[in-house]
Parts: C-alpha cells; sequence; structure tokens
C-alpha cells in the first residue's frame, strides 16, 4: 500500500524488511491480529530479533555459566592440584564465555539496527499519512496509530520479559560465585591443609574471571533493549502527533467554513496543549525507566563489590588461620625447648645438691672427728689436771703436817700462810630470774674503815631492796673498792676488790682516807684491763657508802650511743670558778673554758668505763699534788678530791650532764632537801639533832628531842651488827619550837623525808646478818 519513496530510501531496504516480516510470521505463525502493513511490522520485527537474541545468548550465558562452576567435591578430594585445574578450567570457560558474549553483543548491536529502521519506516508512513487528503488515508493513518501503540503495548511487555531474564541470569550467576565460595571455603575447611587454600584462592580467582563476561554481557542487552524501547516510543509519539496534525489540520478546514476563525484558532491551542502534555507523559516515563535502569546498575554494582570484599576476607581469614597454625606451631615447640632445658636445670641443681650434701656429710666427718680427737685431749689434759691437783693436795697435806711438827718442835716459828694482801672477792649478790645483759649499772663505792663499814652495810641492803622494785633488774651488781692492807670483816658479805692503800694507817683512823680513793679506782681500773669481766655493765654509778636507796635509777638513754650524756649531782659547796681550780685547768687544758668546771665530784657519778678512765689518772695526780701543796690543800678544805675529780672531767670534755636538787635524779639530802622530789637516794653527809628551843641552854643535851649522826657509829662492833635506828617522834602541828641544830625549821615535809630515810635504813638492816656470831665450823 506504501510506495517505496514514502520510506524516503531503495528499494531494497524495503524488501529486506518484507523478508523479514515474513520470517517473522513464519517463525509466530501469525500476526496476533496486527495488520501485515511493512511499516508496522518492522518494529516487531527488530524487537523480536532482539528478543530471540538476547533469550538464546541468555541461555547461552547461562548454560557457560553453570559450566564454569563444577561440583565443589573435586576440590576436596583432589586438594591443590584439583584446585589449580578447576582454577584453569574457570579461565578457560570464562574466555569462551566472553567470546560468545561479543557475538551475541554484536547481534543485538544488528537488531538495534534493523529496529532502528523499522521505526524510520514507521516514521516515513506517519509522514505519508498525514500528507494524505481523503478519507482513506486518514482511516489507514487512524489504522496504523492504532497497530503501532498495540505493537508498543506487546513490545513493552516483551521488555519487561526480557529484564526478567536478565534478573534472572544476574541472579544463578550469583548463586553459582556463592556456591563456588561456600566450595571453596568447604574445600579449604575439609583439607585443613595449605595445598587445599592455594587451590580455593585460584578458584576463587577463576570464578571473578567467569563473572565478568556475563555481567558486561547482561549491561550490554539491557542498553540495548532500553535503546529499542526509546526508539519504539519516539515513532509512536512522532505517528500519533503526526495522525493528530492531520486531523486538526482536517477540523480547521471544516471550521473555516462553518465556525468563526477566533473558535478555531482556541480549538487548535487546545489540541495543541493536549499533544503537549502527551508528550511530557511519555518523557515521564522515559525517565522513570531511565531511574529503574540506573538503579539496577547501581545495586548490582554494590552487590559486585561486596562479593569482591567477601572473597578477599575469606581469602585474609584463610591467611590468618595459616599464620595462627604457624605461630601454634612455634610456641608449641619453643615450650617443648624451654620444658627440656628446665627439666635439663632441675637435673644439674639436683646433681649439684647431691655434691653439696656429699661435701657436707664429708665435712660432718670430719668435724665429728676432731671433735673426737679434741674430746680425748681434753679428758688426757682433765685427767692431767687432776693428777697434779692431787700431787698438789698430797704436797701441801704434807707441808701442813711439817708445819704442824715444827710448830711442835718450835713454837716460836709459824710456817702457816697469812692473808694475800691484794686478796678480792667477786661474789655478785643478783636477785633471782635478773640478767647482766638488760641491765646498765654497776656500782662501785669506796670504803676503809669499820665506821665506813656501818654505812656500807647498810648501803647495800638498801640496793638490793631497790633491786625488788620495778626497774630494779637494770641494777646489775655493786662491788666495794676496799683500800685496806688486810681483808677485813664485810668481804663475804659485798663484793669487794682490796686496792693496797697510800696510807697503811688508815686501816685503824687516819685524818683524810678519801685521800687514797682515786689511787683505789685506778687499781681497779687496771685491774679491769686484765679481767674485763670485772665491768658488769655498761653504766657505772660511782657511790659512797653514806647513801641510802630510794628506788632503781634510769639512765637517759644507752650508754652505747655517745651521744646519751651520764649524771652528776651539782654540790651548791663547790665553786667552779675557785683560783686554785681555774689556774690548776688553765694549767691542765689552755683550751677549756673557765665554766666547764662541772661542780660535782666522784659520787655520785653516772658515767661509762671509758669516762672513767678518761678522767681518773689527772683525777690521781691531782689529788696527790693537793695533799702534797699545804696552800692548796687548805684552801680547798675537805672537799680538795672533789676539785680534783672535776678538773679532770672538764681536761677530757667527758660528756657528762650536772644538775643538783630538785631536777636532778641521784641524791636529795636531809635535812639540808625537805623533799626528794625526783631523787633515787638519799645522802646523809650531815646530821640532824632536834631540838626544843624553849629550854634555857639549847646547846646543852636537855634540850635535844630526837637526833641521828652517822658520826654516833664508829665502834667496830656497829658495823659488824648494826643496830636499828630510832625514828624522829610524830609531828605535831603546834609543836612551832621544834628546830634543827643549825636552826633550820622542823617541817612537816622535813619530818616526811627524815621518817622515810630511817625506815629505808631500818629495812635495811632487818637484812643485814649478826657478824659478831661466827659460824660453827666442823
Amino acid at each position: 500500500m506504501f510506495s517505496s519513496s514514502s520510506t524516503g530510501g531503495t528499494g531494497a531496504p524495503r524488501r529486506s524488511t518484507i523478508d523479514a516480516i515474513k520470517m517473522f510470521q513464519d517463525h509466530t505463525g501469525a500476526t496476533n491480529g496486527v495488520p501485515t502493513d511493512p511499516k508496522v511490522t518492522t518494529t516487531a520485527v527488530g524487537q523480536h530479533v532482539g528478543h530471540t537474541f538476547a533469550k538464546q545468548q541468555g541461555t547461552t550465558a547461562e548454560s557457560a555459566s553453570d559450566a564454569r562452576h563444577p561440583v565443589n567435591v573435586d576440590l576436596i578430594r583432589s586438594g591443590q592440584a584439583s584446585g589449580e585445574e578447576h582454577a584453569s578450567g574457570s579461565k578457560e570457560q570464562a574466555a569462551g564465555g566472553s567470546a560468545r558474549d561479543t557475538t551475541v553483543v554484536d547481534q543485538v548491536t544488528t537488531a538495534k539496527g534493523e529496529a532502528t529502521a523499522g521505526a524510520a519506516s514507521a516514521g516515513g508512513g506517519a509522514e505519508e499519512a498525514a500528507g494524505g487528503t481523503d478519507a482513506v488515508q486518514q482511516h489507514e493513518i487512524s489504522s496504523s496509530v492504532t497497530a503501532a501503540a498495540a505493537e508498543l503495548s506487546h513490545s513493552t511487555e516483551h521488555l519487561k520479559a526480557q529484564l526478567e531474564v536478565a534478573k534472572e541470569l544476574l541472579a544463578q550467576k550469583k548463586a553459582g560465585v556463592g556456591a563456588g565460595a561456600a566450595a571453596t571455603a568447604g574445600s579449604s575447611t575439609t583439607g585443613a591443609t595449605t595445598a587445599g587454600a592455594a587451590g580455593a584462592a585460584t578458584a576463587a580467582a577463576g570464578t571473578q574471571a567467569g563473572n565478568a563476561a556475563p555481567l558486561a554481557l547482561a549491561l550490554e542487552l539491557l542498553l540495548a533493549l532500553l535503546a529499542l524501547a526509546l526508539a519504539l516510543l519516539l515513532a509512536l509519539a512522532l505517528a500519533l502527533l503526526l495522525a493528530r496534525l492531520a486531523r486538526l489540520a482536517r477540523l480547521a478546514r471544516l471550521a473555516r467554513l462553518a465556525l468563526a476563525p477566533a473558535l478555531a484558532l482556541a480549538l487548535l491551542l487546545a489540541l495543541l496543549a493536549l499533544e503537549l502534555a502527551l508528550l511530557l507523559a511519555l518523557l515521564a516515563l522515559l525517565a522513570l525507566l531511565a531511574l529503574e535502569l540506573a538503579l539496577l546498575l547501581a545495586l548490582e554494582l554494590a552487590l559486585l563489590l561486596a562479593l569482591e570484599l567477601a572473597l578477599l576476607l575469606a581469602l585474609l581469614a584463610l591467611l590468618a588461620l595459616l599464620a595462627l597454625e604457624l605461630a601454634l606451631l612455634l610456641a608449641l615447640e619453643l615450650a617443648l625447648l624451654l620444658a627440656l632445658l628446665a627439666l635439663l636445670a632441675l637435673l644439674a641443681l639436683l646433681a649439684l645438691l647431691a655434691l653439696l650434701a656429699l661435701l657436707a656429710l664429708l665435712a660432718l666427718l670430719v668435724a665429728l672427728l676432731a671433735l673426737a680427737l679434741a674430746l680425748l685431749l681434753a679428758l688426757a689434759l682433765l685427767l692431767a689436771l687432776l693428777a697434779l691437783l692431787a700431787l698438789l693436795v698430797a704436797l701441801v697435806a704434807l707441808l701442813e703436817l711439817l708445819a704442824l711438827l715444827l710448830e711442835l718442835l718450835v713454837p716460836s716459828l709459824s710456817l702457816l700462810p697469812t692473808p694475800d694482801p691484794r686478796q678480792t672477792s667477786w661474789h655478785t649478790a643478783r636477785r633471782p630470774g635478773s640478767r647482766g645483759t638488760r641491765s646498765t649499772c654497776s656500782s662501785p663505792l669506796t670504803v676503809c674503815s669499820p665506821y665506813q663499814n656501818f654505812q656500807a652495810r647498810i648501803m647495800v641492803g638498801t640496793f638490793n631492796i631497790a633491786r625488788t622494785l620495778p626497774g630494779g633488774d637494770k641494777l646489775v651488781a655493786i662491788t666495794r673498792i676496799l683500800h685496806r692492807q688486810t681483808p677485813d670483816e664485810v668481804m663475804d658479805e659485798i663484793p669487794t676488790f682490796r686496792a693496797d692503800p697510800l696510807q697503811p694507817e688508815c686501816d685503824t683512823w687516819c685524818w683524810f682516807p678519801v685521800a687514797d680513793r682515786a689511787n683505789a679506782a685506778q687499781q681497779w681500773i687496771n685491774a679491769a684491763h686484765k679481767d674485763p669481766t670485772m665491768v658488769k655493765a655498761p653504766w657505772l654509778l660511782l657511790l659512797e657508802t653514806d647513801y641510802v636507796w630510794i628506788k632503781p635509777l634510769n639512765a637517759f638513754g644507752s650508754a652505747y650511743d655517745p651521744a646519751v650524756p651520764g649524771m652528776a649531782f651539782k654540790f651548791d659547796y663547790i665553786s667552779p670558778s675557785h683560783p686554785i681550780a681555774l689556774d690548776i685547768l688553765k694549767d691542765k687544758c689552755p683550751d677549756c673554758a673557765p665554766g666547764s668546771i662541772p661542780g660535782s665530784g666522784p659520787a655520785p657519778v653516772l658515767m661509762r668505763f671509758s669516762d672513767l678512765r678518761a678522767a681518773t689518772p689527772l683525777w690521781e695526780e691531782l689529788s696527790l699534788w693537793i695533799e702534797t701543796h699545804e696552800s692548796a690543800k687548805k684552801a680547798l678544805g675537805w672537799v680538795r678530791e672533789m676539785y680534783a675529780w672535776d678538773i679532770g672531767v672538764a681536761v677530757n670534755k667527758l660528756n657528762i650532764q650536772t644538775s643538783g636538787h630538785p631536777t636532778t635524779q641521784l641524791i636529795a639530802q636531809p635535812p639540808h632537801d625537805h623533799l626528794a622530789f625526783n631523787a633515787t637516794m638519799f645522802h646523809y653527809t650531815w646530821g640532824c639533832i632536834l631540838k626544843n628551843f624553849t629550854v634555857a641552854d639549847s646547846a646543852s643535851p636537855e634540850a635535844d628531842v630526837w637526833k641521828f649522826d652517822k658520826r654516833f657509829y664508829t665502834d667496830p662492833r656497829d658495823a659488824l651488827k648494826v643496830p636499828k635506828l630510832t625514828l624522829p617522834p610524830p609531828f605535831l602541828e603546834n609543836q612551832h619550837t621544834l628546830r634543827v641544830h643549825d636552826g633550820t625549821a622542823w617541817t612537816k615535809d622535813l619530818h616526811a623525808t627524815m621518817t622515810q630515810m630511817i625506815t629505808l635504813m631500818n629495812a635495811a638492816i632487818d637484812t643485814l646478818p649478826d657478824l659478831t656470831i661466827k659460824p660453827a665450823t666442823a
């Protein structure tokens, strides 16, 4: 019905189009009610050809995809070799699939060209229809437009179907790739070897290579279908537009005949607006199709990237497992090596211990042998000593027998030994349970006459009582330094060191026996150098015999700490600024300060043995010098020996703290001191005669109410059997006429102090034995 000139081309294309129509009719067996006009059928032919080729190619690609994913059991059975063969096959199949995909793309491109030609032919037919003027041609145009719309709807359905096929193809490819990855992972897990892991990695690489070609094919197919749909839509829109224009022209001619020009123009504008709306609707439809295609492409690309990332993570996990396995093997080998080394070290240690034990056993045996030899030697020596002792006893007995015979024959001749003038006694009277290691104080005192033995026995008795009080364990021992030619009566009662006197006459009576004190102390120090056990404690307390203990004395601290000072009592009748004392100090110590003389005396003094050893030589020297210089002896008086001691302390710069009553811990001196305060001892150097001053002659004996003075006890019998002392009378508040002989008021405090001192002395006297009773001898 259409001439060849209406297509705008030659006859050859027209015949090829007709041949394509026939081929399409022969293939389908019917025209589905569509007119056999070549202009209409060309579009359907192009679409069908594209659809057929796309379907065949999709089937081919699907088959190729199935062929590229063999059963993964081969990987499990064959390990690395099967993995490598699978990877090689995957690569070959991917190459073949790419070649076939190229052929399909070419076919799709050919179909796309034919579809474009059909659309152009259809457009030419529409233009020819628009140019006709008769009713038949208008009817044919309407029929062509209707057929084109139907064919467009059919092509749209085929396009949707083709899209579904493409989606199924992509889903099958995804399933195949996932199955390959799962099989690869299964092969890696079941094989548990490095070869299986390498095969899985090779298979994954082949699978990725094979998947690239179908994806490209699907994308080309989608692009071809989209181009075909766009071409059909443009042809349809052009045909409708031409038909509407023809009808518009026809109406316009009628309108010019029957209607007014304005109405015709309005009608024409309305029709144009309607056509424009239809055109916009078609464009919106095209935009939606393009958006859907873009979403599909983005979705496929995201899925592909996720799949690649999953495969990469799987490969990294396999590598991590291999590294972990290697680390575990290395750790196990290292642990075994360390265990072996520890075992070797333990064996070496056991061997060394065994060797040491053997050596110790040998040493013990040698020591036992040496001890046995020593015991034998000691036993032999003991036997020799016993034999010597027996010989000496026999010799002594023989000598005594000879002496007795000589006395019987010659009465004026006596061979009995006289007492040793340097005899010593070191029997330390210790309280049961006391330990010298915890004690701090040993008390030397000097005596030389029976008058002083009275005082010494009382002082030692109160010392023993004080040791029973809290803190008394620090009072270790007491030693009497006796400077006499012969032992006296109390040497067995009081531990005594006897020194040779400088004044032998003092054994009975002398003017100043204290002059020998420094020399006697030096003799004791010399003896202690030879026998260190004579020093009983680190602190030494120098005392005189006329002391009464109240309680134990506590030192300022440890004697082994040089910073801890000793103690000395400051007597108010010793003047550190005495001219003679200062002259001697300046001569012996030019750099000593004038005020460095302590103003104390050699008793009471708490000091270390080293302090006594340092001060005694100068003390002894100055005591002798003063006694040979009448002017110094007269000027210093009866305390001259005390000045000699103070200068010795000052010259040697001894660390001794001097303090007087009432702060001192050493002594209180009643009746001069009314209270004891912190003192640990009483010193009764002064007598106390209580007088009633209401008597006309207070100096007469009738005025005496009570009296005590150490000078009353000079009889030797008082030293052997110490008499009990009389306590002061009870204190009466209204007796204001009672005073001490020197005028000191008789206060309640002084009464209490004197009563306490006499009571302590009587308590000590009660413990003293009666030395006038000779022990019975067998």
